[in-house]
């Protein structure tokens, strides 16, 4: 999900992963634009826009790993 190297969401990114926790989702974790994005719990659930790089290496853009603490009611917590 994504546009490529930017750093901000997409309003359309941001609708489409509002529209999957407004569905029934408790996380949506987007990757694509080969850099980190922000995170937000919106409506009772986590979205991470873009973890980064996982594979690739591009310049250093880093990349991240994502835990989440997942109970019957949802996300409770998250950590980098």
């Amino acid at each position: 999900s994504g546009v490529e190297g930017r750093i901000e969401p997409s309003a359309i990114q941001m609708q489409l992963a509002r529209a999957a926790i407004d569905a029934g989702a408790t996380a949506v974790i987007g990757s694509h634009p080969h850099i980190q994005q922000g995170i937000e719990f919106y409506n009772g659930g986590l979205i991470a826009y873009s973890l980064g790089n996982f594979v690739f290496e591009m310049d250093d853009i880093g990349l991240a790993f994502l835990r989440l603490w997942i109970d019957k009611d949802g996300v409770r917590d998250y950590a980098w």
